[in-house]
C-alpha cells in the first residue's frame, strides 16, 4: 500500500498491520466498518465510482463474486474505467475475487505523480438477481 500511495503523492503512511490501520481511520472519525453484501435484481446497476469515505482511503479494494452469471443472472458486468478509456468488462464467475485500485493507477512507475483516476461499477442486470461482497478495506465517515 505504501508503495502505490508514494506514486499517487499521498501523504498517507500505512501501518503494518491493520489494527493498527483501524485506528488510524478512527482517529479520522472514520469508524463505520466498509464490508458490504451488493445485491442486484433486474434493471439493477451502479455507476462508475469510487468507495473512498472519509480523509483516509486504503489503494486497494476486493469484490467477490457470490452468484454465476449465466445461472443466476445476466447483465451486470463488473466495469473498470482506467483514466479516459471505456469501462472494460471484467468477467469474474462465482467465488472469483479481483483486487482493484480504489482511486488511482500509476501510468509510468519512475515518475511518482502520473496517475490516472480509476472508478469501477456494475452494468445493468438483465434477469435475475446478482450479489457480491465488497470489502474496502478503510472505515467510513459518518
Amino acid at each position: 500500500g505504501n508503495e502505490w500511495a508514494y506514486y499517487g503523492d499521498m501523504e498517507v503512511k500505512y501501518p503494518a498491520n491493520y489494527s493498527d490501520f483501524q485506528k488510524m481511520c478512527q482517529q479520522q472519525a472514520q469508524s463505520l466498518q466498509t464490508c458490504l453484501i451488493l445485491l442486484y435484481g433486474q434493471d439493477g446497476y451502479n455507476e462508475l465510482h469510487q468507495d473512498k469515505y472519509g480523509r483516509i482511503a486504503f489503494v486497494f479494494q476486493m469484490v467477490v463474486m457470490l452468484k454465476q452469471v449465466g445461472e443466476d443472472y445476466t447483465g451486470g458486468s463488473f466495469q473498470l474505467k482506467i483514466g479516459e478509456n471505456d469501462p472494460k468488462d471484467i468477467p469474474l464467475s462465482k467465488g472469483d475475487a479481483l483486487i482493484f485500485p480504489t482511486q488511482f493507477m500509476p501510468l509510468d512507475a519512475t515518475v511518482s505523480d502520473k496517475t490516472v483516476k480509476v472508478t469501477h461499477g456494475v452494468s445493468k442486470i438483465t434477469s435475475g438477481n446478482r450479489s457480491t461482497l465488497g470489502v474496502i478495506c478503510h472505515l467510513a465517515n459518518k
